[in-house]
């Protein structure tokens, strides 16, 4: 009925299901996307093979990175890992020409700090009733630690969360006539198309709000093996909307990640439970004045300044480290650690822009089981206090 090593139809369109849900971006799986894996319409026998003049490999297509990449071997300083340690990557894209009414495309050089460099071609992220935007995938999963097991569990490194340390954007282009995902229903009546505009809440905010996070994927293969996926996500563009038919779009030329794994083969039992990231609350930025302070004989000018402020509490850790991302021009991102203040929560003093511009900023808090939780006012500007 068949031969070893062909491509078999029931192959094909398993694999085609699960490639589907590993390019689903950030926040765009909804009913629809569950609906496609769950619908099925194969005619004939799934495994019989089937003869093509061009035979590719399945899993590894000419076109696209493999569609299992081998996992990375954690470098030897982070086997001596004490239940977390973290992996930064480097992101370098180049966008195509952005025209509107066209779905945006970017490629990207990615750099990993466990070794390797790699090239990605973004998929486009179509969420219902949204413009749609590229999106990467690069795969982040590890092979198990091999130093000694000191740890409650077993299995390979867990992500548990991305922090964005640093990043470079264009300035914003706006009039731009994005390409929208419509919902296509055919009826009695014909064909019918529900033509979709920029939704409402979309006005003023940068969607997606958290360009990027972490998935788990686990699927099985053709021989009932479970396989794991860790992948990172990324919408390096953005779009905020200016009306109903038009939106500006920032593009992200450079960003830097850095991922948090937990080790089960060196982790508490504490940590390995510990599932639930810091809960933040009343983020704040306000605009402390220049003054005159009086040393010695002399009057010196301190210069304006924005304190950063968020509340960080867990139940679970004993610690938490606050950080915040920020722009104060729109182009550049930096991240700097925030520290404990007097009243208990964190805060991080910058000097203020001679020009008052929108200030965009995403606080960020990981516990002692690498578990992060983000803030990012849903993609909008703060208010500053005065």
């Amino acid at each position: 009925m068949g031969r070893p090593n062909r491509p078999t139809p029931g192959a094909s369109l398993l694999l085609a299901k699960q490639r589907y849900l590993k390019t689903a971006g950030i926040g765009s799986f909804s009913a629809y996307d569950e609906k496609v894996l769950l619908t099925m319409t194969l005619y004939g026998l799934p495994f019989i093979t089937v003869e093509v003049p061009n035979r590719i490999d399945l899993r590894n297509p000419p076109t696209s990175r493999p569609f299992n990449p081998p996992a990375a071997t954690v470098p030897a300083p982070q086997q001596q890992n004490q239940g977390t340690f973290t992996r930064l990557i480097t992101v370098t894209n180049t966008f195509a020409p952005i025209i509107s009414g066209m779905a945006p495309s970017v490629t990207a050089t990615i750099q990993d700090s466990f070794g390797g460099t790699t090239v990605v071609e973004s998929l486009d992220q179509s969420i219902v009733g949204m413009p749609i935007l590229p999106m990467l995938s690069y795969d982040i999963t590890l092979n198990p630690t091999t130093s000694a097991q000191l740890g409650a569990g077993d299995g390979i490194p867990q992500p548990r969360g991305v922090r964005l340390m640093s990043a470079i954007s264009e300035p914003t282009r706006g009039n731009h006539l994005p390409r929208m995902t419509s919902l296509i229903s055919s009826g009695a009546g014909g064909t019918q198309r529900d033509e979709a505009s920029l939704p409402n809440q979309a006005r003023d905010l940068w969607l997606p709000a958290t360009p990027y996070s972490y998935e788990r994927i686990a699927t099985m293969g053709t021989t009932d093996n479970e396989q794991i996926n860790d992948l990172l996500v990324i919408s390096p563009l953005q779009f905020r909307a200016i009306n109903k038919n038009t939106s500006e779009v920032r593009a992200f030329t450079s960003m830097v990640f850095e991922v948090t794994y937990i080790d089960p083969r060196r982790a508490a039992e504490a940590q390995i439970s510990d599932r639930q990231p810091p809960l933040l609350q009343s983020p704040a930025i306000k605009l402390l004045p220049a003054k005159a302070v009086v040393r010695g004989k002399n009057a010196v000018v301190t210069p304006a300044q924005l304190r950063f402020s968020i509340e960080a509490s867990d139940d679970y850790s004993t610690t938490v480290a606050a950080n915040v991302t920020y722009t104060l021009d729109g182009k550049t991102w930096q991240s700097s650690g925030m520290t404990r203040a007097a009243d208990g929560s964190y805060e991080l003093f910058v000097d203020a822009p001679k020009v008052t511009t929108q200030v965009y900023v995403v606080f960020e808090a990981r516990d002692d089981a690498g578990n992060v939780a983000t803030e990012s006012a849903k993609g909008g500007p703060r208010k500053i206090l005065k």
